[in-house]
């Protein structure tokens, strides 16, 4: 309840501070239909929500979905830029009293001028909101970015060297993000022609009854080595079992906190795949353990871990992991998120070494939420061990 509370709150400051703060600029007869459409913009998540919740009416879903999620991502950054400009005031006015404390005590001067720099600034509040919100909406509907990483392993097998591994993670697959989407970017993977697939999580959003024909493209992957998936945070949001059930119809194997020997002519390596990370605070049967996951693993091979969130290289490290591949982050996805991120997580976007370990993190395949992407591109990520 008091997480529901707490974001309930920092949402209603995302929308009606800035429409507190820029409304009144507008002409009288306009500001009633302004403020019932920010009621109604604010009502659309949690009513997508509900109907999702029901089961029902799939298409209402998806569009209460699409406007609550568009109109988060609209209303976060214009309160970003309402917050910068309003900071910017407050520091100002601070100063100039501090300098002349009699400016209390005086009269408003030119009260026109005022009112009109006020105007103009919320107008290019808006203009800035939108045309951020525009560049970031068509970052983040684009096919993502291909990465190619060359990756160096001590001790690989010669045998193995240019084994190819294709991550794809953060899809999240749901109101927005849906069938022709999917099946565009297995076509795209298909070309690549990757020895191995690894699916990091956070596939969906909602019910695997409700999204099945979304995921089905998925099923078209056939590496020759394999494709392998482990949990996201989102797969215990909703429907795992049924998930679960699903992801091993579209042919993956699914990896929990155990592992298996990727073979090729005389080369072998581990892949290990861990629960998400949190995943045990929800389901405690599937408590996320790299330490279970390598248990009776052949110590004289390579070691490769499979993990939703970049916070399990910490024991990876420990249980000797060569190289550890990652998602969750999104590298943000856009700002405040480019900020709040790096609080929460020891790495964000890229390749990184932790101790004697490697790891990649992901920028994600799709996005959650709403459909923006700033400074943060979607990515599929193309490894090649040597």
């Amino acid at each position: 309840m008091s997480i529901l509370f707490i974001f309930l709150a920092i949402l209603s400051l995302v929308f009606f501070y800035p429409s507190y703060r820029i409304i009144p600029s507008f002409n009288k007869r306009w500001r009633p239909l302004l403020w019932l459409l920010v009621f109604l913009l604010f009502s659309m998540l949690f009513t997508h929500h509900m109907i999702r919740g029901s089961g029902k009416f799939p298409l209402l879903s998806d569009i209460t979905g699409a406007l609550g999620y568009m109109s988060l991502g609209l209303m976060t950054i214009l309160f970003c830029f309402t917050a910068v400009r309003d900071l910017f005031l407050l520091v100002s006015n601070t100063f100039r009293l501090i300098k002349s404390p009699a400016i209390m005590t005086e009269p408003l001067k030119n009260p026109a001028r005022r009112g009109f720099m006020v105007k103009f600034s919320n107008m290019a509040i808006l203009g800035l909101t939108g045309s951020s919100s525009a560049y970031g909406f068509f970052e983040a509907v684009k096919q993502p970015e291909l990465i190619k990483q060359e990756i160096v392993i001590p001790n690989l097998h010669p045998d193995l060297r240019g084994i190819t591994i294709l991550q794809i993670t953060d899809l999240h697959v749901g109101a927005t993000i849906k069938e022709e989407f999917i099946k565009e970017l297995v076509a795209r993977c298909k070309e690549l022609k990757p020895d191995l697939i690894a699916l990091t999580g956070d596939l969906a959003d909602g019910s695997s009854e409700a999204l099945k024909k979304d995921v089905l493209a998925l099923e078209e992957l056939t590496p020759p080595l394999g494709k392998y998936f482990v949990t996201g945070n989102h797969e215990y949001y909703s429907d795992l079992k049924g998930w679960m059930g699903l992801i091993q119809e579209l042919g993956f194997e699914i990896l929990l906190n155990e592992h298996r020997i990727i073979s090729r002519k005389a080369g072998s390596f581990t892949l290990a795949g861990v629960t998400d990370y949190h995943a045990g605070s929800i389901f405690p049967s599937h408590k996320s353990s790299v330490k279970t996951a390598l248990l009776n693993s052949q110590v004289n091979i390579p070691k490769v871990l499979l993990a939703h969130q970049p916070k399990s290289i910490f024991e990876a490290a420990d249980e000797g992991v060569d190289f550890q591949i990652s998602g969750h982050t999104h590298g943000g996805q856009y700002f405040p998120g480019t900020i709040l991120v790096r609080l929460d997580q020891p790495y964000v976007a890229g390749r990184y070494v932790h101790k004697n370990t490697q790891i990649y993190v992901s920028r994600g395949s799709g996005y959650w939420g709403p459909p923006l992407r700033i400074g943060s591109r979607s990515e599929i990520t193309l490894f090649t061990l040597s």
